[in-house]
C-alpha cells in the first residue's frame, strides 16, 4: 500500500488530477449502474391484439397477448408465444432458436425436442398453434 501511495504522491499535480477525475467518474459510474432500476421503469410490452382474438395474460402475470384460432408456429413472433400462458421467454427463445436452426417445423416431434416438455404443455402448444 505504500508503495501505491509513494507511486501516486511521484505524479505531478495535473496527473493526479487526472487520476482522481478518472476515479470520480468511474465511481460515478458504478452508483448509476446500481441505482438505475430505482429510476428508469420500463414500458410494458404489450402484443398487438388481432380482431377476433381474446387477451391472455403470459406466464409471467404480465403483458396481454394474442390468443385466437391457431397461429402457425413457423411464423409466429416471440409476443404470440409468450402470450401463451405456461410459455416465457426463454422458451419461446428455444423455440425460435430451433426453428432458426432448421428452417421450419415439419412435425410436432421437432418442436418437442427443443426442451423436454410436460404434457400439459405440449397440449398448450398443439391448442394454439398448428404446424403449416
Amino acid at each position: 500500500m505504500s508503495k501505491l501511495i509513494k507511486s501516486f504522491t511521484a505524479l505531478n499535480r495535473t496527473e493526479r488530477l487526472g487520476v482522481a477525475g478518472l476515479l470520480s467518474v468511474a465511481a460515478i459510474l458504478v452508483i448509476i449502474k446500481t441505482t438505475m432500476h430505482y429510476w428508469v421503469k420500463p414500458e410494458p410490452v404489450k402484443a398487438e391484439q388481432r380482431p377476433g382474438t381474446l387477451p391472455v395474460q403470459n406466464a409471467h402475470g404480465g403483458a396481454e397477448g394474442i390468443v385466437g384460432d391457431k397461429i402457425n408456429i413457423n411464423t409466429a413472433d416471440s409476443a404470440e408465444l409468450i402470450a401463451i400462458k405456461g410459455i416465457g421467454k426463454v422458451l419461446s427463445h428455444r423455440i425460435l432458436e430451433k426453428r432458426r436452426a432448421i428452417g421450419k417445423y415439419e412435425s410436432w416431434e421437432q418442436v418437442f425436442e427443443v426442451y423436454h416438455f410436460s404434457e400439459n404443455t405440449r397440449e398448450l402448444l398443439m391448442e394454439h398453434f398448428t404446424i403449416q
